[in-house]
């Protein structure tokens, strides 16, 4: 899902609601996570995994009846005629159906037969590599999917006085709140600037939290201040999902030429996930050994740096053809 539909989301819009329609998947997501919080607590192993598999299964009937497919795709397979009334269907009439045609066309052309090879034979393509990479894995450096997957004992250890499956379960509706900020702005305002307003937001609330988490831990004090870390949690949730939470997969399937998108977006993608897997399976035994509040002040330092890197290395993406894109990565 997460190598796939930045894709194919990617080429069905237009350029102007591109960012708009990509981040919308974080939407989704993000009713996913408030629907686990909200169900988890309160169900059996088995009967929580039986409810979550429905989901998939929906998935599946839902995109095979309703979904079409990409004229990238189908111009790539010599389908002209279906490519051209692919468009005209989601573009309306009106639309230069004609012109996009011929730009996705030349595109294709130019790539020729491109290998995954070709991800490091041009200037453009390991540039765009570099950059979504780097994005990518600072989204996971935040630990976003550590304080989410343990998210209650984060609470509880924290020493906050608010029962721990409410936390977070509040946690997850400001978690959906905000990621319909996303949709709103990713266009207005383009993606770099949301990424480092993101990344500030997340400084600003991880940092403090980190601070309280370490007094708590070695003072055994700080009970007046016992709302803190659900404060910090919550401008934390509602800062990453404005930026870092879907602007680097929007990005990502941004970047590459058609040719080689879904291969480099598959090599990003686990490249992101593997050091997402490796952060939540070791966050606890970190944790255990160098304190909570530690952890904390680490991702902090992470988030910073990721601020420098989406100022002088991101390119904006916002409002550019995928095919003006590609022309100022290799310029």
């Amino acid at each position: 899902m997460y190598a796939v539909l930045p894709n194919y989301v990617s080429e069905i819009s237009e350029k102007a609601s591109r960012g708009t329609f990509s981040c919308l998947l974080n939407v989704f997501q993000c009713s996913g996570m408030l629907f686990c919080y909200a169900v988890g607590p309160y169900t059996s192993v088995v009967v929580f995994n039986f409810i979550l598999a429905i989901f998939p299964a929906a998935c599946i009937i839902l995109f095979y009846l309703l979904a079409i497919e990409s004229p990238h795709y189908l111009i790539k397979t010599g389908q002209y005629d279906l490519a051209k009334s692919t468009i005209e269907s989601i573009r309306g009439k009106g639309a230069n159906v004609e012109s996009e045609l011929a730009m996705i066309e030349k595109a294709i052309e130019e790539e020729g037969r491109p290998s995954v090879k070709d991800i490091c034979r041009s200037k453009g393509n390991k540039k765009a590599f570099l950059i979504t990479v780097v994005l990518l894995c600072f989204q996971q450096l935040t630990g976003i999917n550590a304080i989410l997957t343990y998210a209650q004992t984060i609470f509880k250890d924290s020493g906050t006085s608010i029962p721990p499956e409410i936390c977070s379960m509040i946690i997850g509706a400001v978690q959906l709140g905000a990621s319909f900020l996303t949709p709103i702005f990713v266009d207005k305002l383009g993606r770099k600037m949301l990424l480092i307003i993101s990344a500030i937001g997340m400084v600003l609330s991880e940092l403090p939290l980190g601070l309280y988490s370490h007094f708590y831990a070695h003072q055994k004090e700080g009970s007046d201040l016992s709302y803190l870390p659900i404060v910090c949690l919550v401008v934390f949730i509602l800062t990453y999902n404005v930026g870092f939470a879907q602007v680097p997969w929007t990005i990502m399937a941004e970047m590459f030429p058609t040719g080689i998108r879904s291969k480099a977006a598959s090599l990003v993608t686990a490249a992101c996930l593997l050091l997402g897997f490796f952060i939540v399976k070791y966050f606890e035994q970190m944790s255990n050994n160098i304190g909570l509040g530690v952890c904390f002040m680490i991702f902090s330092v992470c988030c910073a740096i990721s601020t420098i890197f989406v100022k002088f290395v991101v390119i904006e993406t916002s409002k550019k053809s995928l095919e003006e894109i590609q022309t100022e990565l290799n310029s």
